[in-house]
């Protein structure tokens, strides 16, 4: 069962990031392009992990560019240009 807000975005009661288990109220995704890799997760509630626990409002964010493929990436964190003199020779 989701809860559904005016806005449209849909919490989940339960959503999984970074090997970890949320459960309350959560936005989450993730956003896959060649050499670049965006994830997200916000919201309020417990967060189960193999060696951490905690209560409260949690809000990651990351971005992981591999120079090798991606010499651009853009996110809504950041916007990523990637200068390395051995990519363009």
């Amino acid at each position: 069962m989701s809860l559904l807000l005016a806005s449209g975005c849909a919490h989940k009661p339960i959503a999984f990031y970074d090997s970890d288990v949320y459960l309350g109220a959560f936005l989450n995704g993730e956003n896959k392009k060649s050499g670049c890799y965006y994830s997200y997760i916000q919201g309020s509630g417990i967060k189960l992990g193999l060696l951490n626990f905690g209560i409260g409002y949690f809000s990651k964010k990351k971005l992981e560019v591999d120079k090798n493929v991606a010499e651009y990436c853009k996110s809504d964190i950041a916007e990523v240009f990637v200068n390395d003199n051995d990519l363009t020779r």
